[in-house]
């Protein structure tokens, strides 16, 4: 199980797409609270994340 502070990514359904990175912010039982690179947040369930390292700044 992921936690709080971990950079994650979603798998994209189209080849070539980027993928986005965000660092999760809470975790429920069955779900993750992840604020996204672009500001937004959403609330998912573990499918198709994946841990990265955490970006670097730039």
């Amino acid at each position: 199980m992921l936690k709080p502070g971990t950079h994650v990514t979603k798998m994209t359904q189209k080849v070539g797409q980027r993928t986005p990175i965000g660092k999760i912010i809470s975790v429920t039982r069955d779900s993750y609270e992840i604020l996204w690179e672009d500001g937004h947040t959403s609330i998912i369930t573990p499918e198709g994340i994946v841990p990265v390292k955490k970006p670097k700044a730039s």
